[in-house]
């Protein structure tokens, strides 16, 4: 499985093919889920997913200009990568912990590393 999602993710050319490795995933999520969790696997998709996500944003998204004929896609393929990595286990509140990346589920990582640039150097 990991080397079929491994071979996908270097084919990567439109948001379909995203949408298929969210799909790999969550196959391996429901199959597999011992493995899934003992094995922490939803750690390997923002390897995997940063450069394939950081691309099509690039080509396909400008928060300032543009028509936004993608953002639908985007809200739902990131909605859905949400289901899949995010860690419930993981408390983030104040009281908990101390926030940092470090302890950022791989949702939220998956958001700050990729998304999160693009709405800085808008900002900015």
């Amino acid at each position: 499985m990991y080397f079929r999602c491994e071979q996908r993710v270097n084919q990567v050319q439109n948001i379909s093919d995203l949408f298929f490795l969210q799909r790999v995933f969550e196959e391996i999520k429901r199959n597999y889920q011992k493995e899934y969790q003992k094995y922490r696997l939803w750690d390997l998709a923002v390897p995997i997913l940063h450069n394939q996500f950081k691309e099509y944003l690039i080509l396909n998204w400008n928060i300032l200009h543009g028509d936004h004929k993608h953002d639908h896609e985007l809200i739902e393929l990131f909605s859905k990568w949400k289901d899949i990595l995010e860690d419930d286990t993981i408390d983030l509140t104040a009281e908990n912990s101390i926030p940092s990346k470090e302890n950022m589920d791989p949702y939220h990582r998956l958001v700050w590393d990729i998304w999160m640039p693009f709405l800085r150097k808008a900002i900015l």
